[in-house]
């Protein structure tokens, strides 16, 4: 620790200094020993000087609280970047395609090839549509072997044609929003391996979602209840259940 002391010299002129201490007391013996009389010993100003004053245990204190806090910080901007960019529903415009089922089928077939040059935007496209279960073979398909494939794809700008059938356009348009969804997660303290994780959880809860739906649902002929829990899953952009003497 630093102390300032005053003393006057052999000519009675005050003059200050500073010397290093472990206490008050030592400083003045420091003095002393150096054949200096001080008139006073007092602990030099300094935020980190008055925290060494308290003693190593109190200084110790102090700076794992403020490591804790920094950890809670940082903790809280994880969880509000998640909560914001990969919460359930169509931040990103995320819903069913629906229209011509041998377009749709096409591009699922060779894993959206036809559609996408980038791997990291094949693999977006996986999660285009919510609820839907993406499998390792899915994502072997995509290209997409690691996050860098992922983080390339962010500055490809994707080409849309006036000739696209409109399947194909609302795909491009979704898997556009998820990468908007990717900056904002990056943005809010995120990085990509953990908005990949989050992926995958969404997905998951969406599909809870629905089979908890399903279930409600099983064997209740009330038209009401069917009718407000799929407008609950049309407002997800999940799929809806049909009735029973339509279900295949």
């Amino acid at each position: 620790m630093k102390f300032v002391f005053g003393y006057k010299t052999s000519d009675n002129i005050r003059k200050e200094g500073v010397v290093d201490a472990s206490s008050r007391d030592a400083a003045y013996a420091k003095l002393k020993a150096d054949g200096i009389r001080p008139f006073k010993v007092e602990l030099a100003p300094g935020f980190v000087n008055r925290i060494l004053s308290l003693g190593w245990r109190w200084f110790a204190i102090v700076v794992l609280s403020a490591a804790a806090l920094g950890f809670l910080a940082y903790a809280m901007r994880m969880k509000k970047a998640a909560a914001m960019a990969l919460s359930p529903g169509h931040y990103a415009d995320r819903h069913q395609l629906y229209g011509d089922p041998a377009t749709i089928e096409a591009m699922e077939s060779n894993a959206f090839a036809d559609v996408f040059a980038l791997p990291g935007e094949r693999f977006l496209a996986f999660f285009a549509q919510p609820g839907r279960a993406v499998s390792v073979p899915d994502v072997l398909a995509s290209g997409a072997r690691d996050a860098e494939f992922l983080s390339a794809c962010l500055t490809n700008s994707i080409a849309f044609s006036p000739e696209d059938p409109r399947e194909i356009t609302e795909l491009k348009q979704i898997v556009n929003g998820i990468k908007e969804e990717l900056r904002a997660y990056c943005g809010g303290g995120g990085d990509v391996p953990g908005f990949i994780r989050a992926l995958y959880a969404r997905q998951e809860e969406e599909a809870t979602i629905y089979n908890r739906v399903l279930n409600e649902l099983e064997g209740n002929p009330d038209p009401q209840l069917w009718e407000e829990r799929n407008k609950s899953l049309r407002e997800l952009g999940l799929r809806t259940v049909a009735r029973p003497k339509t279900r295949k």
